[in-house]
């Protein structure tokens, strides 16, 4: 059993980073919530599968960097057929999490 940060604040966050071997877990919340009940018996609880480390599945290839508000960039780049993943790595300006973590990412075709 590995165990996560104390609850936040309300409104607060509270994250844990930790190296796990390959296998199989589950993140389970047991804080009670105001009448008792433990927050993974309403369903707070995932299932997590780690993989042995391996070969990344992905390489970065670069692309454009930040601009600022109504510029516009272009990346240009030889791609074999496959699907790939555009992803962006900039900080957000309010929370400082990259702009990946709030969903800016798109998977492309290339036939």
């Amino acid at each position: 059993m590995v165990s996560g940060p104390n609850p936040p604040a309300p409104n607060g966050n509270a994250e844990l980073v930790t190296n796990l071997a390959p296998g199989n877990y589950a993140i389970v919340c047991f804080v009670p919530d105001d009448h008792g009940v433990p927050h993974f018996a309403k369903g707070m609880a995932r299932p997590v599968v780690v993989a042995p480390r391996g070969a990344p599945p992905a390489l970065p290839l670069g692309g454009a960097s930040g601009m600022i508000p109504g510029d516009h960039a272009t990346f240009t780049m030889n791609f074999t057929p496959g699907n790939y993943p555009l992803l962006c790595f900039l900080p957000g300006g309010k929370d400082g999490k990259e702009h990946a973590l709030h969903g800016m990412v798109k998977q492309i075709h290339v036939s």
